[in-house]
């Protein structure tokens, strides 16, 4: 009788043990992780390792991550993307369907927008957060970011010098056509403007309030473009110069928005 009680006992508190388990992640290290906040902020890469090895980054791109309102944007040197994310109660980092910019560039930094997408955060990553350093870490990957205020503060609208980067139409953005002198632009701390539309150059005046350019009437040269593509380029540029703009700027790009057209600069290098 004595041993019919010992294993009468002892099945409910293997039971008991095993149940302890339940529900749990099989992943170890899930225990205890700390959730970080990350929404309303803003990352730049610094390091990235994968399979054991570093990773650079295409020379001259800058890997950008932002959090806001649920949702994610990714931005590495041509084709800005973004979509949904969700953090859950193990810190893993989900991001959903990944849309974007439609914009042509060198081949690197379009596999590098393909490796980011279909490979970085097509799957999830555990997100830790150091005080101004974040990590998302999976097997075999790891990126490294510092927080944007401090790693790459964003550039200045006034007495900054800008290079046309790309030309927005609708929700397509477009390069500068090969061959095109580089429209310029900038703007003094006076309200001067001073641009360049790839055919002529051109001044103006302008006033700031928030986050809208208010454009006097622009005065241009009256060369004539060399070709089709540059005549198209100075009208998209003088299309969006003129009245009420939106601008935002994030990192050294520097976003002018009027209705559905827009244009994309970056600070001359």
């Amino acid at each position: 009788m004595g041993m019919r009680v010992a294993i009468v006992l002892a099945l409910p508190l293997l039971l008991a043990v095993g149940g302890c388990g339940d529900g749990g992640s099989s992943d170890p290290g899930a225990v205890g992780r700390t959730v970080p906040e990350l929404d309303g902020t803003s990352w730049v890469a610094t390091a990235v390792t994968e399979h054991g090895q570093p990773r650079a980054l295409v020379a001259g791109s800058e890997l950008r991550v932002e959090f806001a309102d649920g949702n994610i944007s990714i931005h590495a040197g041509c084709n800005g993307m973004g979509g949904s994310y969700t953090l859950d109660e193990e810190a893993e980092l989900r991001a959903g369907t990944l849309s974007g910019t439609m914009m042509a560039c060198d081949p690197p930094l379009m596999d590098q927008d393909h490796w980011l997408s279909d490979t970085v955060f097509a799957s999830p990553l555990v997100a830790s957060v150091d005080g101004d350093t974040l990590t998302l870490s999976r097997e075999g990957l790891e990126l490294v970011f510092t927080d944007k205020s401090v790693a790459a503060p964003d550039a200045l609208l006034e007495g900054t010098a800008w290079e046309l980067d790309g030309i927005r139409s609708g929700g397509t953005v477009s390069s500068v056509p090969a061959g095109t002198t580089t429209p310029t632009f900038s703007l003094a701390g006076d309200g001067t403007v001073t641009l360049h539309t790839g055919c002529n150059g051109g001044r103006a005046t302008a006033t700031v309030s928030g986050s809208t350019i208010t454009f006097g009437p622009v005065m241009t040269t009256k060369m004539a473009c060399a070709d089709r593509a540059g005549r198209q380029t100075e009208a998209a540029v003088l299309a969006v110069l003129d009245g009420a703009v939106e601008w935002s700027i994030t990192g050294k790009t520097l976003t002018l928005t009027k209705g559905d057209q827009g244009l994309v600069y970056r600070v001359a290098s």
